[in-house]
């Protein structure tokens, strides 16, 4: 919608208006919500929004957004998962398109060996 010019604006990850070649602003990293080192100081904000019944309301807290990505226990195929986790992790790899669009990446845990990347 932004790109037809039905609206001035949208709310929309780093990532996404780079794919789409948005224009877009960048905030600090106190109020980006993007970085889990400053959960502390996201937890000072809390907002009040409608719950499921009328007249019911929640409150929800600033906190990180993050994501994970795991190996399944029981996985059919261990041995392709563990490749992709490697892959993800590869400079060549998994964190050279991380970095081109822009996700912060604070490495992951394979095994008992906790790995994160080096230049990120």
């Amino acid at each position: 919608m932004l790109e037809s010019g039905s609206m001035d604006y949208a709310w929309e990850y780093l990532s996404v208006a780079i794919q789409h070649e948005l224009k877009y602003l960048t905030l600090d990293g106190h109020i980006n919500l993007g970085n889990y080192q400053f959960d502390a100081f996201y937890k000072q904000a809390e907002v009040k929004v409608t719950g499921k019944k009328p007249g019911e309301w929640i409150t929800r807290t600033g906190q990180s957004v993050t994501y994970g990505i795991t190996l399944i226990k029981d996985a059919p195929n261990p041995d392709g998962a563990i490749r992709f986790l490697e892959y993800l992790h590869s400079a060549d790899g998994g964190l050279k398109v991380l970095q081109g669009i822009a996700v912060n990446y604070y490495g992951f845990t394979l095994g008992t060996l906790a790995l994160t990347p080096s230049g990120f």
